[in-house]
């Protein structure tokens, strides 16, 4: 049964059941908990890689019903947006297998990929979070946008703009957010990549939407829709959505279950994660074929997202996606380690390997907490890249060996970790080019990498 985004709004503004938004977060924990023992949902800390297709297609029909009982929360209003059974597999029957983005020579497809895929995945750089600063933006997003494994990239404006600081849907967030993507167009035509697609990541509606145009975000670039956890939406995220499908270009829409809050631990978390799948295709509109989707995953407890049980989540719940839906899947990769240290790419290899043979294509890395300004370089979207076309290689058996050995090298300093170094201490910033130091330190890590089974090309 056909439903449209203005149905959808509809039920988020005026028709949607009212309920506060304590009780709904309430009823995500009734509803995981209960599920979790429906489904025979366990955590497996020893494999992080999930072997067991069973429990990921079980997983998915958790997360399936945990939606159709849900719904999406609208906090403005205090609606819940529900759909029923028909109207949630139409939209899922109708999810485009592959997207064309980008323009021109620098055209890529991302595609949707399934468990043990021995299809490369689309690789979209970018410094998440990272808190460039408007005088290094340019040289920064440059290190990404020239790396050729590299297919586009994220990038978010500074957070102080002509030393003001930049306000959430404020004029100056405008400013700034209009400002950087001037950068950013300047940053690709630099190295030859005109067309490459690129994800604006303003904060507000306003910001991206006023971004939106031939010398900006094009119609083959893409903009954030955001999803507030767990199953939350609000009027920004909508407004992005609404334009997106007006404008024509693509959104990436994103969930994060925050593991240790309501969805409880790793197996509720899992369902939760499973869950948002239909919010990003409910409220998405994903069907629409402009539309890739990310999972993210976000610890309560002081991590990032490279522990066992953040790993499994991503495994597990990503494999119940690509098994059982066409969806055009990333995956966020969220480190405690910061750039030019060997336990951010240790973290990185774990959390690619894991993904590129879940089903994943990959999404840009996260410090989980950046301690400063131009937190991020290049040469950690390339490390992403070059571990993705090596895992591709691996079964899932090896895939998790090679995880357990990493574990060896980082496991005991997560949440402690070296808060690493600034775009400017890692790079000649006016060549754009790796410091002799790092690139010894990347090169080592991929020497050690290999000697635990990776062949990279």
């Amino acid at each position: 049964m056909h439903i449209n985004f203005l149905e959808i709004m509809d039920r988020a503004i005026n028709t949607g059941e009212k309920m506060e938004a304590r009780d709904f977060d309430m009823k995500v924990y009734s509803e995981t908990s209960r599920l979790i023992e429906k489904y025979n949902i366990k955590f497996d800390k020893e494999n992080v890689v999930n072997m067991d297709k069973d429990m990921a297609d079980r997983l998915f029909n958790a997360g399936r019903e945990f939606y159709l009982n849900m719904g999406t929360y609208t906090m403005e209003t205090k609606r819940v947006i529900k759909v029923s059974e028909d109207e949630l597999d139409y939209l899922l029957n109708q999810l485009p297998e592959k997207l064309v983005i980008g323009r021109g020579k620098d055209t890529r497809v991302m595609r949707h990929r399934n468990v043990g895929d021995k299809t490369l995945p689309s690789v979209q750089g970018g410094v998440i979070g990272g808190k460039a600063t408007e005088d290094m933006m340019g040289s920064l997003y440059q290190s990404i946008a020239q790396e050729t494994l590299v297919d586009s990239f994220y990038f978010d404006p500074p957070h102080i703009i002509e030393k003001r600081d930049v306000t959430f849907g404020t004029p100056l967030e405008i400013y700034s957010a209009k400002a950087a993507t001037a950068k950013i167009r300047e940053a690709v035509r630099k190295v030859g990549r005109e067309g490459m697609h690129i994800l604006g990541g303003s904060g507000s509606g306003i910001a991206d939407v006023a971004c939106c145009n031939e010398e900006g975000i094009r119609k083959s670039d893409g903009i954030c829709a955001h999803t507030t956890s767990e199953l939350k939406t609000d009027y920004d995220s909508l407004n992005k959505i609404m334009h997106t499908i007006q404008y024509g270009c693509f959104r990436q829409v994103w969930w994060a279950p925050v593991i240790g809050a309501f969805a409880g631990g790793a197996e509720g978390s899992a369902v939760a994660a499973v869950g948002g799948l239909f919010h990003g295709v409910v409220v998405g509109q994903a069907h629409l074929g402009a539309t890739y989707l990310d999972l993210q995953v976000t610890p309560y407890y002081n991590a990032g997202a490279t522990d066992r049980m953040s790993l499994w989540i991503l495994s597990t719940a990503g494999q119940a996606i690509v098994q059982n839906s066409k969806a055009i899947l990333q995956g966020t990769i969220t480190t405690t380690a910061g750039p030019g240290t060997k336990m951010m790419l240790y973290e990185i290899a774990a959390s690619t390997i894991v993904q590129a043979v879940s089903g994943y294509n990959l999404f840009g890395v996260r410090i989980h907490k950046p301690t400063k300004d131009n937190h991020g370089t290049g040469l950690e979207s390339r490390w992403m890249a070059e571990v993705s076309r090596a895992a591709v290689k691996l079964d899932l058996d090896q895939s998790n060996k090679i995880v357990n050995k990493l574990f060896e090298k980082y496991e005991d300093k997560i949440g402690k970790g070296p808060e690493g170094y600034s775009f400017d201490e890692l790079y000649d910033v006016e060549m754009v080019k790796p410091k002799d130091s790092y690139v010894k330190i990347y090169n080592e890590v991929k020497e050690e990498l290999t000697k635990m089974g990776l062949e990279f090309e």
